[in-house]
Parts: structure tokens; C-alpha cells; sequence
């Protein structure tokens, strides 16, 4: 189902890839992830056939990488949780996963503020963006290549 997969607007994926060296995008698909990208992880085992990789929670990560999971208080909770544990899990090897979440309040996010401030050695939130401000491509529009952005529901 393509309704919830958002994609950052190109400027910032861009942004993200030229700061970070960023090789690898978790939570993307088929559909929207970068061309440039090295390799990608979907929710969905069946776009293995595109060339996807399936389930970003089955390896530990590490290197550079975007994460963009699903704005439920859960799997952002659930995204945060896996790059701090791959972070610590892989001393030896550098690891750098920038992640955009939602970070509108305690209470509508209980738990992942406390997690990301528990963790300070291994995680930093870097930018804050208004959500007034931030913009997400929708599915139709990265489907058709059209590089405006809109507001997710």
C-alpha cells in the first residue's frame, strides 16, 4: 500500500546524503527510495523483486544511514531503539543513522524523548524542523515525478 509511504522531500534527502555519506535508506520502497542510494530496506518481503532488502530490524545497522520509519509513536520508538542498540553492538565499526521522527510532544510520543536523553552517548537529536514548515513527497507525487510537496495527513 503506497497511502503511508512518504517520502522526504529530494532537498533534504539530498542535504542528508551530501553531509552524512549516507549509502543506505531504511523504511523506504520501491517507489521512492534514491536512486543513488546503495541499498534499501522495506517493510514488505515481496519487494525483494526490485531489489529491495526486506526488514531493517533483521541486521544490525551500520555505516551511514537515512531512516524514515512510520510516524506511529511505536515504530519510532521501536527505529530508535534498533540504531542505538546497532550503534552499541558495533563499537568497532562506525555507525551514523540519521533519522527524521516526529518529535511533537512528550505526551503524543511518550517514550523515545526519554530513550533518545538516556542514550546521549550513542544519540542526538540534531534539528528540530516546524512541522508548519516541513513537507513531505507524497506517494502520487513521486510517482509522477513531480517535486512539490504536501502535508501528511
Amino acid at each position: 500500500q503506497t497511502s503511508d509511504q512518504w517520502a522526504l522531500p529530494p532537498a533534504l534527502q539530498g542535504a542528508i546524503k551530501a553531509h552524512t555519506q549516507s549509502t543506505k535508506e531504511r523504511f523506504a520502497s520501491p517507489l521512492n527510495f534514491s536512486a543513488s542510494t546503495g541499498a534499501y530496506w522495506t517493510p514488505f518481503e515481496r519487494d525483494q523483486l526490485f531489489g529491495a532488502q526486506w526488514d531493517a530490524y533483521q541486521t544490525q545497522w551500520a555505516g551511514s544511514s537515512t531512516a524514515t520509519p512510520t510516524f506511529e509513536p511505536a515504530q519510532v520508538h521501536k527505529a530508535i531503539k534498533h540504531a542505538i542498540e546497532s550503534a552499541k553492538a558495533t563499537e568497532d565499526i562506525p555507525v551514523l543513522t540519521t533519522m527524521v521522527v516526529p518529535a511533537t510532544s512528550e505526551t503524543n510520543n511518550p517514550g523515545y524523548f526519554s530513550l533518545i536523553r538516556s542514550n546521549a552517548t550513542y544519540c542526538n537529536a540534531v534539528l528540530r524542523v516546524p512541522a508548519s514548515k516541513f513537507r513531505f513527497t507524497t506517494p502520487q507525487q513521486y510517482m509522477q515525478a513531480d517535486q512539490t510537496t504536501s502535508k501528511p495527513p
